[in-house]
């Protein structure tokens, strides 16, 4: 793995689906993973499809 990307997220189910696709859009030849930490929202937030 050349590049970690983690993202911390409180209550983001409105925001977090552009931000992993903006992420994805990226042009790279660099190996990543996407990591997801979640403090606990009281929304949708976990629900997203990654």
């Amino acid at each position: 793995m050349d590049v970690s990307i983690i993202i911390p997220t409180l209550n983001e189910e409105k925001s977090i689906g552009s931000y992993l696709d903006s992420i994805r859009s990226q042009e790279t030849t660099l190996k990543y993973e996407i990591i997801v930490c979640d403090g606990k929202s009281n929304d949708k937030t976990v629900e997203v499809k990654i």
